[in-house]
């Protein structure tokens, strides 16, 4: 008679012939072998069971043809007709509980439909393919851009090898723990089916992490969209009831975040460990500013030289009796301290100061004449920088970070000059670094520390790429540096922390006063000409680029700009022209390119410098929110209206360099010869007050 026999992998019952009994036969369903019981009786089953043993071990080899009438005849198993588990209740509380309390496992089953068989064997291996092989060869064309290459692939390297061995497997742990509790068989090959589905949220995460110019938040928005499209896969690859898809993806999802968190840790004590065995020798201070105490002593400004103070010589005192009432001892005699000697100061002699008529913007404006000599001051052209002088000797220079507020130097560094590299040096915001281009032992980023007994690092470039010019730090640890050769210009942006390089963005031809970096690091703005239309590149740090057209401007100028530059937020660009002392500034959103702002200056409507007299950036973003503008270091503008807010009444400014929205430092020339800083604050009240009677409608 028949024997029936059940498939442990996955749960099909068979009825065989019983002269298969002893022997091991295919499951039609998932092909896994299924022991048949041994034969017990009379003899007649004995001589049966001999009979079997001479035929095949298993039923697909055996060379018997089934036959059309029985397939009993030839042994092939029958699928027993089990009764089928209850159908589930409408609604997912009702659902639930019924399928908790199932006696019995519903058995897998898939769903039927045309070309059922096909799509279910193939599409976890699409889904696998098609989210896996992009997002791995997108990751190593990142990695070849970085350098050295090899720190990036082992990162990479080490997260595919976790969501293989590590994330995909508690997944599926996940997935089973939900048919066990609500009594449901998982297919056979459920493992693809996991990495097929679960390929999508790690192929979205990477995609929004590297999009969004490698920011966090990228990451957890590209996994959240990943798993909230896995629900609907689970329920069709899968072939579950709704209610049981629901919760078998809220197990999976719980244990793929546990694992993924997990891999995430791994991947950054790596990292760590990377950095820390290749870069030990090169410690970087952390992002605190020291401030030296030491004040200098403030000099009476006169035009005759002082007189010397005499030395004041320590007095002899007799000694005193003072009572220590906590004292074992009582009494004791206590010599007092000897006065402080006071040393001769000579103020030097002042020919000139700078005229300086307060405006009512103006809180406050003190002319620094307490600093040495100033060659330079330094300027990056990315976001707002404390003020940073440089001086020059003839082998030597110097670079001194200055707090006006407080009158002092609270960092510096000097170092012998590179007649071979430019002399264009940038600070990073928070003024504890300055960097610098080197030739020697090969071309390559100096990273100096402004704070006494901090060591440095060096960024070494890559020679072939041709000239290297610093740009600037963003608050990122950004490190953006232009080059060129041959015609070609091109921008390299590096971690100064990591010592890794991003890919090499290309870029127009980089005219005078015509490049911004946003302080964020997100994006560059050039000013270039296509097709002879003016216009603003606009290139995100991912390469993606728009280009903004100017309208206003003729094609027969030439692309001359005064200044290009972001708003603190980065949120805003501006660009501003000047033409026979008539401006023209246009300002747009970056995040749509569309326009805010468009003022238009005739000749002689503002007092401002010929162009040859003012040096660097010409407008920048001031005020509270960044509301306003400032240009060349006199006049405050408000964008929406276009009027005048005030002046600030320091002559000869020849450089600005804003702070913040309230601190502003401008360089300034003297007649007879030299430069001079004045410090500037802003009253931000009275400017806000201005601007909003400014937009007021004319009664």
């Amino acid at each position: 008679m028949p024997i029936e026999i059940r498939c442990e992998s996955c749960g099909k019952r068979y009825r065989v012939e019983d002269r298969f009994a002893g022997k091991r036969v295919k499951c039609r369903n998932c092909e896994a072998g299924i022991p048949v019981p041994a034969a017990s009786g009379d003899d007649s089953l004995q001589d049966l069971a001999a009979l079997g043993e001479a035929l095949p071990a298993t039923l697909e080899d055996s060379e018997i043809s089934p036959s059309p009438l029985s397939s009993l005849a030839v042994g092939l198993p029958q699928e027993v007709e089990v009764p089928a588990v209850p159908t589930l209740p409408a609604g997912f509380g009702p659902a639930l509980h019924a399928a908790r309390s199932r006696v019995g496992t519903r058995r897998f089953s898939m769903t039927s439909y045309p070309g059922a068989r096909a799509i279910d064997v193939g599409l976890p291996w699409v889904l696998g393919l098609a989210c896996l092989i992009p997002t791995i060869w997108q990751g190593s064309q990142i990695a070849s851009a970085q350098d050295p290459q090899w720190i990036a692939f082992t990162q990479y390297g080490i997260i595919f090898l976790l969501f293989l061995v590590l994330v995909i497997p508690l997944t599926l742990r996940g997935l089973r723990m939900s048919g066990q509790m609500l009594h449901f068989d998982l297919p056979s090959t459920a493992l693809w089916r996991t990495l097929g589905i679960f390929s999508l949220p790690l192929a979205l995460g990477a995609m929004f992490y590297w999009q969004l110019d490698f920011d966090f938040s990228g990451l957890l928005l590209g996994l959240v969209a990943g798993l909230l499209a896995a629900g609907p896969l689970i329920l069709f690859v899968m072939h579950l009831h709704w209610v049981e898809a629901a919760v078998a993806w809220m197990m999976s999802a719980l244990f793929f975040c546990g694992a993924a968190a997990v891999t995430a840790g791994v991947a950054f004590v790596v990292g760590l460990i990377i950095v820390a065995s290749t870069n030990t020798p090169a410690k970087l201070p952390t992002k605190t500013l020291v401030k030296v105490p030491v004040k200098p002593p403030v000099v009476v400004a006169t035009t005759e030289p002082a007189e010397e103070t005499p030395t004041t010589s320590p007095t002899t005192e007799p000694a005193v009796a003072t009572t220590d009432p906590g004292s074992f001892f009582g009494v004791f005699p206590v010599k007092p301290p000897p006065p402080p000697v006071t040393q001769p100061v000579i103020a030097p002699p002042k020919i000139e100061v700078v005229k300086i008529e307060l405006s009512p913007i103006v809180t406050s404006a003190k002319e620094m004449d307490w600093l040495p000599s100033v060659d330079a001051v330094l300027r990056s052209q990315v976001g707002n920088t404390p003020l940073a002088i440089v001086t020059r000797t003839p082998d030597r220079e110097r670079v001194q970070i200055v707090n006006a507020a407080h009158d002092g130097v609270v960092g510096e560094v000097s170092f012998k000059k590179d007649p071979a590299a430019s002399d264009r040096y940038v600070i990073n915001p928070e003024g504890d670094l300055v960097l610098r281009t080197v030739s020697w032992p090969k071309l390559s980023v100096q990273v100096l520390s402004t704070v006494p007994g901090r060591n440095g690092r060096i960024i070494d470039l890559d020679e072939t790429f041709g000239n290297a010019t610093l740009l600037g730090v963003t608050s990122t640890d950004q490190l953006f540096i232009q080059r060129e050769r041959g015609g070609q210009h091109g921008i390299e942006i590096w971690n100064i922390r990591t010592a890794t390089r991003a890919r090499p963005l290309s870029q127009p031809v980089i005219v005078e006063n015509g490049l911004a970096i946003s302080p964020d690091g997100k994006y560059i703005a050039v000013a270039t000409k296509i097709d002879g239309q003016a216009m603003v590149q606009l290139t995100n740090s991912a390469g993606g680029v728009k280009r903004i057209p100017i309208k206003r401007l003729d094609s027969k100028w030439p692309l001359e700009p005064v200044a290009i530059t972001f708003s603190p937020d980065s949120s805003r660009l501006a660009i501003c022209f000047e033409h026979d002392s008539g401006l023209l500034i246009v300002a747009w959103s970056t995040a749509g390119a569309s326009q805010l702002y468009e003022q238009i200056y005739l000749p002689g409507t503002l007092t401002i410098p010929p162009r040859d007299q003012f040096k660097g950036r010409a407008l920048d973003w001031v005020g509270e929110d960044a509301s306003s503008w400032l240009l060349y270091g006199r006049l405050v503008i408000d964008p929406q209206s276009g009027n005048t807010l005030g002046n600030l009444g320091v002559a000869n400014v020849v450089k600005q360099q804003v702070i913040d929205g309230k601190n502003v430092d401008l360089e300034t020339t003297l007649v007879a010869g030299g430069k001079r800083i004045v410090h500037v604050e802003l009253n931000t009240d009275l400017l806000t007050k201005s601007r909003i009677a400014a937009t007021q409608p004319v009664k």
